[in-house]
């Protein structure tokens, strides 16, 4: 996978930060076919679409992570109207 570390480009594996990423920019948290929230403990469990998007994902474009976390800080950087 493509990756920006210490401004440059470099090849790296896929970590539990580039999963939560995913969580994040897809809001699988949200969708019940993905991601159950155990009470118990606060935790959740995940299904495996959310691997097999994960994969599909990697496969069309190595730099997902690097466009991931391009669209979650435009999000971030938005000004809503009136503000």
């Amino acid at each position: 996978m493509d990756k920006i570390k210490n401004g440059e480009p470099v090849k790296d594996m896929f970590t539990s930060n580039d999963f939560q990423l995913f969580i994040k920019f897809y809001d699988i948290k949200n969708n019940e076919s993905m991601c159950y929230h155990y009470s118990i403990g606060n935790r959740y469990g995940y299904s495996q679409k959310v691997v097999d998007l994960i994969i599909d994902e990697i496969e069309k474009n190595h730099s997902i992570i690097l466009h991931i976390k391009q669209e979650l800080l435009k999000a971030k950087n938005k000004t809503t109207p009136g503000t």
